[in-house]
C-alpha cells in the first residue's frame, strides 16, 4: 500500500448505508497507516452512494481522498448524451467493444 500510486475503494454491499460505512472504515484504516509509518502518500479514489458521504470521506482523507458518486456519474453521462448525440457516439467508440478484435498469427 505504501508504494501504490493510487488506491481504488469500491462499494461491496447492496445496502447503501452499510457499503458507505465500509468504504469510510477502509479510508480510516489507510489513514492509520499514515499515522503509524508516515510514509503513506497514495491517492485514494473512493466510491460513495451519496454526496453527504463524499464530503465526509474527503474530510477524513485530508486531501488524499477523491470520493465519487458513481450512480450520479452514469446519470450525468446519460443526460449529456441525450443533449449532444455526437458525444454518445464518441463515448461508444471509446468504451465500446466493436472493432476491438485481436488477431494473432503464428509467424
Amino acid at each position: 500500500v505504501n508504494t501504490a500510486y493510487a488506491i481504488v475503494v469500491m462499494n461491496q454491499s447492496d445496502d447503501l448505508v452499510q457499503s458507505d460505512m465500509t468504504v469510510l472504515s477502509i479510508i480510516l484504516g489507510l489513514k492509520s497507516l499514515e499515522a503509524g509509518s508516515g510514509a503513506f502518500q497514495s491517492a485514494v479514489i473512493a466510491e460513495a452512494n451519496s454526496f453527504e458521504t463524499c464530503d465526509v470521506m474527503e474530510t477524513v482523507g485530508q486531501g488524499q481522498v477523491q470520493a465519487i458518486v458513481t450512480k450520479d456519474l452514469v446519470s450525468r453521462i446519460m443526460v449529456e448524451t441525450l443533449l449532444c448525440p455526437d458525444l454518445g457516439k464518441a463515448l461508444q467508440t471509446l468504451i465500446g467493444f466493436e472493432s476491438s478484435e485481436l488477431y494473432l498469427k503464428k509467424w
